[in-house]
């Protein structure tokens, strides 16, 4: 089961898959796996750690590995928020609004 699979229920819908991923935290790693960077659902750093053998490195590479490991972390954050919205368009109703009785509002037969 996605995490996304209640979003068409009315009673926890967008609203709360939004909430459960800004209370979520990502992972992100650079590419030679020297940092880790934990990101918060809202994209901020949360908790950056660092493996034994960045001692060994240059600053300038330290430096790139941790932003790199932030870029992942909020990678997987804004993928978390795409996958939501596609859950979200799919679960559309795919039929025009009816009539409202609303001056303004839909027409009847769905007609704008």
């Amino acid at each position: 089961m996605s995490m996304f699979d209640d979003v068409d229920l009315p009673a926890v819908g967008v609203p709360g898959a939004l909430d459960r991923i800004r209370s979520q935290t990502f992972t992100g790693r650079d590419p030679d796996n020297l940092v880790t960077a934990e990101v918060t659902g809202d994209g901020m750093v949360d908790r950056i750690t660092f493996a034994a053998t960045v001692a060994t490195r240059r600053p300038p590479a330290v430096a790139t590995a941790v932003l790199a490991a932030i870029a992942d972390g909020q990678r997987q954050g804004v993928e978390a928020l795409m996958e939501l919205a596609a859950a979200r368009d799919s679960s559309e109703p795919d039929e025009k609004p009816v009539g409202d009785g609303i001056v303004g509002g839909p027409s009847e037969g769905g007609n704008a």
